[in-house]
């Protein structure tokens, strides 16, 4: 049986994911980096087709490589209204 488009890209979506932590409104999500702001880090980012807001009180995290484009993150935050995440602190990884 040939491998379908729908199963590719449900095996590749399951490799990220975005979960509800223990606490309401808290959320994480670990995936790609797919658009950063063009002047700097402050601004929406693109994480695994989420919209990710990045203010200067958010910690982030560069021990494992540089914040860029086709960087693996995890980012911790709060869920708001609209779907998008207020992040609190992005790492990136290996």
């Amino acid at each position: 049986m040939k491998p379908t488009l729908f199963a590719i890209a449900l095996a590749l979506g399951t490799a990220f994911s975005c979960f509800a932590d223990d606490k309401p409104g808290k959320i994480e999500l670990e995936g790609i980096i797919q658009k950063l702001p063009s002047d700097g880090l402050i601004g929406i980012w693109r994480v695994s087709e989420k919209t990710v807001i990045v203010t200067d009180a958010t910690v982030i995290k560069e021990d494992d490589g540089p914040v860029k484009l086709g960087a693996k993150v995890e980012v911790e935050g709060s869920l708001e209204s609209d779907g998008s995440i207020d992040a609190k602190e992005i790492e990136t990884e290996d």
